[in-house]
This record gives C-alpha cells, sequence and structure tokens, in this order.
C-alpha cells in the first residue's frame, strides 16, 4: 500500500496591508524645504561617494513620515471604523503642547550590519526632551489602535478578534494587561525595497539590494536634518506614493489636527 504524502502545513492567511498610521514629517511647503535643503549635502554624497547605494534608494522628501503602525483595511466600513477610533484620540492623548520633533543622525535598525544594510534613517533626537511627548503620544495612538483590532501587536502577533473590533477599544481583562512594544520613531532615508527591479516573471524575482552604510553612520552622527519643528497632524494613509504629478508622498484619507 503507498504511503499518503503528508499534508502541507497550515499557515493562517495575513490580510493584506493597505494602509498605515503616522505622523507627517513633509506636511507643508515651508517643512519639505528645510528638509530638502538638510539632505542636500548626504545625497550628493551619496552620489559622488557611494556608488554601491542605488539612487533610486533616497526616498522624496513628501514622504518622509514616523510610522506608528500598519494596518488591513479592505472595506469601507473597516475605514469607517479606523476613522472613528483616530477621531476619538484627542479626547484621551491630547498632547498638552505642540509635538516639536527634532532629527539628528543616521542609524540602522538593531542587529543590521551595517556593511549589509537595506534601510537607512534618521529619527527624533533623543537629547531633547520634547521626544519624550512625541514617544508618549505615538504609544498612546498605537494602544488604542491596537485595542480596537485595527493594528497588529507585535507582543502577540496577532490583532484582536473582529467581534472586539465592532465593539470598539476595550481594556484588557483584568490579570491579563496586554504589553504592547513602543513605537519605534524613524524616518527612513534610504530603502533599498525601492531600487529593485521589476522581475519579468515570477520565476526571476530579484534580489534586494544591500550596501556599506558605516561610513554614512559615522559622518553623519550628529548632523541635525531638522530643528524644532511642529507636528501639525495624526494621519491615516493609503500604502503606495502618488506620483510626482499627483504631488508626490501619499493619499491621507484621514486625520486630525494636533495642537
Amino acid at each position: 500500500m503507498s504511503r499518503r504524502p503528508p499534508r502541507a502545513a497550515h499557515h493562517p492567511h495575513k490580510p493584506r496591508l493597505t494602509h498605515f498610521l503616522s505622523l507627517p514629517l513633509a506636511f507643508d511647503q515651508r517643512t519639505r524645504t528645510i528638509l530638502d535643503n538638510s539632505l542636500h549635502d548626504l545625497r550628493s554624497d551619496i552620489r559622488n561617494h557611494h556608488p554601491d547605494i542605488p539612487i533610486t534608494a533616497i526616498r522624496p522628501v513628501q514622504t518622509l513620515h514616523l510610522t506608528i503602525g500598519v494596518m488591513s483595511i479592505p472595506t469601507s466600513s473597516d475605514l469607517a471604523r479606523a476613522r472613528e477610533v483616530l477621531n476619538s484620540i484627542l479626547c484621551e492623548h491630547s498632547p498638552a503642547h505642540s509635538l516639536l520633533i527634532s532629527l539628528r543622525g543616521l542609524h540602522v535598525f538593531p542587529k543590521t550590519n551595517k556593511s549589509r544594510a537595506n534601510v537607512v534613517f534618521t529619527r527624533p533626537d533623543a537629547s531633547k526632551i520634547e521626544t519624550i511627548a512625541i514617544q508618549q503620544f505615538a504609544d498612546a495612538v498605537k494602544r488604542e489602535f491596537v485595542n480596537s483590532g485595527l493594528l497588529l501587536n507585535e507582543k502577540r502577533g496577532h490583532r484582536r478578534s473582529s467581534q472586539s473590533c465592532q465593539q470598539g477599544p476595550t481594556a484588557p481583562p483584568e490579570g491579563d494587561e496586554e504589553e504592547i512594544d513602543p513605537v519605534v520613531l524613524h524616518a527612513t532615508i534610504l530603502n533599498t525595497v525601492y531600487a529593485i527591479p521589476r522581475a519579468r516573471s515570477s520565476q526571476q524575482l530579484p534580489q534586494r539590494p544591500s550596501f556599506n552604510a558605516a561610513a554614512l553612520l559615522k559622518k553623519y552622527k550628529n548632523v541635525e536634518f531638522l530643528h524644532a519643528t511642529r507636528i501639525p497632524r495624526l494621519e491615516i494613509c493609503k500604502m503606495g506614493e502618488l506620483t510626482e504629478e499627483n504631488g508626490g508622498g501619499y493619499e491621507c484619507v484621514a486625520f486630525i489636527d494636533l495642537p
């Protein structure tokens, strides 16, 4: 008797990510100009002295933002729910003062080999007391969206059930306090995912380029790219960049103004 081949392991279907929750950094023309001027030397340095870094990996100024989390919002009812949670944020977590951000240095994620980097980012200046307020606000927003079932909780690797999502934000059961990782505040400057050439077929998937970022990280360690600039609002945006003809950046589908 022939043996029946073993069944393939069942992996739960991951929902397609469609939107992200963020604090925009290039909201108006004034701030875009400041960032553009601040990043000019870095872009020139990359073009002239770092041929291993693909030019297309450099992110346009209009895309710069601090991501709080990513979401799957496939239907209009899901988007309406996300807007409802967004509009409730200021009732419970309104910052006492304007959120002022200063961006300093270039960094890679922990455990990244600097000689084979894929992503380089700048981040809020840890020496500024204003950064504490930004971190606290971002963490509070993330918790509200995790509790509503809209954001993935990386600590547990899943979202809350759709039933809890329909019932609205709920506190974890007593004695079962849910741990949520703090938001890793960063603004991506270089990402080689945007430098991957298009594959001609599914059988020819190109590898993601990497580059040696050690010299850049050292040179720009203490460079300030943005100083004490107000973050004007909290946004839900669609994934996928807009074309330059449409202004670049991302399409915002919902937002709340911040103090």
